[in-house]
């Protein structure tokens, strides 16, 4: 009904306007139109005042309280479930965890091991043999800390065998070295002696060659057989031209062919 006598006085109102309007130039019919307006107005803010809307909200506030009230304890259930399972859950074992850990580093340093090894062992094979050590570690899947000691093992037993092999390596390329530079050295002192004999030959042949022509000169400045001094400008045999001797005037004559004849000239 209340919503109805709302309506009635909306209509009232509009009806009181128009009739204001159309005879607004006589009093009696202003003033009734004034008043009945008034009471429209009153009554319509009545209706407005007294609507069930205004008494609906508490039942709406108590019936959302009722439901929160009644959802509640269901919304509570996962964050208590998901608290018993994680107070249900097992702990990590820390020698477990430090076993894992303790491998994963060991990886990394055969792995490094792996790539600074290139081209520098004795032996290949070990790299190799590191190479499946690091790929068996990788594979360890298991909750005994017993596994993965024993995958750390035998990665270090594989790393102790490719540094052994550098190690060889090295000394093999030292000792190459180290035979090539006395080779070089023998190469190059018997260089040295083959140039040192070539030179004392040289020298040798030199001498010989001035002795002989010291020797030379020698005999071409002797005396005659008989070991007189002559006199320049005296006849002398043909057989002796070329021969020398004591000239009696000082200096020496050589036996010298003039014409038909020789002499001491």
């Amino acid at each position: 009904m209340k919503p109805l006598g709302g309506s009635c006085a909306l209509i009232g109102i509009i009806v009181g306007i128009v009739s204001l309007i159309k005879n607004r130039n006589e009093a009696s019919f202003k003033r009734n139109s004034i008043i009945s307006i008034i009471l429209c107005i009153v009554a319509l803010f009545g209706c407005v005042l007294t609507s069930p809307s205004s008494s609906s909200e508490p039942s709406a506030t108590s019936s959302q309280t009722s439901q929160s009230s009644s959802v509640s304890p269901s919304a509570s259930t996962p964050a208590a479930s998901s608290a018993e399972a994680s107070s249900s859950s097992p702990t990590p074992d820390p020698e477990l965890l430090q076993a894992q850990q303790s491998l994963q580093a060991k990886i990394t340093e055969a792995g490094n091991l792996l790539s600074s090894s290139e081209n520098q062992v004795a032996d290949d094979s070990t790299r190799t043999a590191l190479t499946q050590a690091i790929d068996n570690a990788n594979a360890v899947s298991s909750t005994d800390p017993a596994d993965y000691a024993a995958a750390e093992q035998s990665l270090q037993s594989a790393m102790d065998a490719v540094q052994s092999s550098e190690a060889q390596k090295q000394a093999s390329d030292a000792a190459a070295q180290q035979a090539a530079q006395e080779q070089a050295q023998r190469q190059a002192a018997q260089e040295q002696a083959q140039r040192q004999a070539a030179q004392e030959q040289a020298q040798r042949q030199a001498a010989q060659e001035q002795a002989q022509h010291n020797a030379a000169r020698d005999t071409q400045t002797t005396t005659t057989n008989t070991g007189k001094t002559v006199k320049r400008g005296q006849f002398c045999s043909k057989s002796r031209i070329g021969e020398t001797a004591a000239a009696s005037n000082g200096g020496i004559a050589t036996c010298t062919s003039e014409g038909p004849r020789a002499r001491w000239k």
